[in-house]
């Protein structure tokens, strides 16, 4: 028994030694200025620190979604399944009511199911968020030229054709230089039409 009590007694001491050591070691090499008002505001490193290391949040989730939507819409809309298109296009505006190209879409899809004047206003609603929006211009005018509106079909088809000359001759790389060109043989035999 009293083995056992040297021992746990040496054992205490050296413990109660080694956190002396410990305490003692921590304290030395710090600067501590017991006068200084701790700083409120978070460091840089104390900013790098609480930082988490991966950004959660839902923008990237509803992105996909809204991608997705979008491209089902379009995969209607070439599928001549219209009033579809138009459903998937609402759902894709309903989250981002700035997507020229949903508007520009949805136009269409309305233009062949026969709502003209719906067609218009998102086609007038795509142009007035990306006014430089060739193909809008182009696909606005071919309706008011169906519809018998030769000065608006004509003022659009005109604004497109001189969007298109500006995009070929600005000198830049095009990324897509053969669809431009093709929209614009395309644009100025339709606007023989409005003439």
């Amino acid at each position: 028994m009293i083995k056992f009590k040297v021992k746990y007694i040496t054992a205490c001491s050296v413990a109660l030694l080694l956190g002396l050591f410990t305490l003692a070691s921590c304290t030395k090499d710090t600067d501590i200025d017991t006068r200084s008002e701790p700083s409120r505001e978070p460091t840089i490193e104390t900013q790098e620190l609480i930082r988490p290391t991966i950004e959660i949040d839902n923008t990237q989730a509803v992105a996909k979604d809204v991608l997705f939507d979008y491209l089902r819409a379009q995969s209607l809309l070439g599928a001549a399944m219209y009033k579809e298109a138009i459903g998937s296009y609402n759902v894709v505006l309903k989250i981002l009511p700035e997507l020229y190209l949903a508007y520009h879409g949805r136009a269409l899809a309305y233009y062949k199911e026969g709502m003209v004047e719906r067609s218009i206003e998102d086609f007038n609603r795509a142009i007035e968020i990306k006014p430089d929006y060739a193909s809008a211009l182009r696909n606005r005018g071919v309706v008011y030229a169906n519809e018998r509106m030769f000065i608006e079909a004509c003022a659009d088809l005109n604004k497109a054709i001189e969007i298109y000359e500006a995009r070929l001759g600005s000198g830049e790389e095009i990324f897509n230089r053969e669809q431009i060109e093709s929209e614009l043989l395309e644009t100025t035999s339709q606007l023989r039409s409005c003439q």
